[in-house]
């Protein structure tokens, strides 16, 4: 009986030291889903930033975050430093400084175009355009905004030893006075008053057929009216830009918009003088603005201003600019 005994301890005491050996089970966590804010949607065009926006933020929001990204920069004003390359001749702002005293009028230069603003969304890296890394590249200006701006917002542009009126949306028509004072000229001068006098129409067919005739040139009172016209050093020039309201559609990555909200449409004359001809040919431009009123809604029938009116590839011409 004894001997049983020892023999059932001795059993009992090995299977208790096995079960001490034993490593003791370690439950397997249950696994944590990422959260889907965290995982990005990808699209193709959006940047990384835009990528991981488009699941947390508002459709609204997201359209305005995108606008700010593409779209914003391709109208801002140049700053000062950009400006410094541009900076007119100091003795010539001081023989005009009476007439800069006048409100709504300024001094300015304009290099030619060397391809530098061909496309707004591409930086052209030659030397020269790196000069001018702002919107109009130096040789496109805005009397509306009284700023440099894209060639297509712009009231005048510096080309090929011309002046052009090559605004998108816009009736642009000028006038070579000759070599005069601009000081005194006002809205009844000989050679203004036609400008003056003319009236826009808000009917597409007619603006079409009203451009048409700004491109061919206009004959009147002994002066030649164009949206186009040669720079000459000396001379001074009366231009009504006639910016019509309405809508130009862009894209850009992820949004659409219109053009025309990020410009000021406005219907004005301005007359200008070139004071100085650069030997590398940029010209220096005093102006003053005559005139500076709302500008009408053009009723174009064509969705999204896609006919004769709306912004599309230029067709380079020593004289002419191109359509609306």
């Amino acid at each position: 009986m004894n001997k049983f005994l020892w023999i059932g301890i001795l059993i009992a005491f090995g299977v208790a030291s096995a079960a001490a050996q034993s490593p003791t089970p370690v439950a397997t966590p249950a696994s944590t889903p990422v959260p889907q804010t965290q995982m990005p949607v990808m699209r193709p065009g959006l940047s990384n930033l835009a990528r991981r926006s488009t699941s947390v933020r508002e459709p609204a929001e997201l359209r305005q975050m995108l606008l700010q990204r593409y779209a914003l920069p391709l109208y801002r004003k140049p700053g000062g430093r950009e400006l410094r390359v541009l900076a007119p001749d100091p003795a010539l702002s001081a023989r005009y400084a009476e007439l800069l005293t006048r409100r709504d009028s300024g001094i300015f230069k304009l290099v030619r175009d060397a391809g530098c603003a061909e496309n707004a969304r591409v930086l052209n890296a030659s030397e020269e355009c790196l000069k001018y890394q702002f919107p109009g590249a130096g040789n496109s200006f805005s009397f509306r905004t009284e700023s440099y701006r894209i060639r297509h917002l712009a009231d005048l542009t510096y080309e090929a030893g011309s002046f052009l009126m090559p605004g998108v949306h816009m009736y642009g028509l000028m006038v070579d006075l000759g070599d005069v004072p601009l000081e005194p000229v006002d809205l009844q001068t000989r050679g203004v008053r036609y400008l003056t006098a003319l009236q826009p129409t808000n009917d597409y067919a007619k603006a079409v057929e009203m451009d048409k005739q700004a491109e061919a040139g206009i004959w009147q009172d002994g002066f030649i009216y164009r949206r186009g016209l040669p720079a000459a050093d000396g001379h001074t020039y009366v231009s009504r830009s006639i910016a019509y309201q309405g809508r130009v559609m862009k894209a850009i990555p992820g949004a659409q918009y219109n053009e025309l909200e990020f410009d000021k449409r406005r219907d004005v004359i301005t007359a200008f003088k070139v004071v100085q001809t650069d030997p590398d040919g940029a010209v220096t431009i005093v102006w003053t603005q005559l005139s500076n009123i709302e500008s009408i809604k053009l009723r174009n029938p064509v969705k999204d201003s896609t006919g004769p009116l709306a912004d599309k590839p230029r067709t380079r011409s020593k004289f002419t600019g191109s359509a609306f």
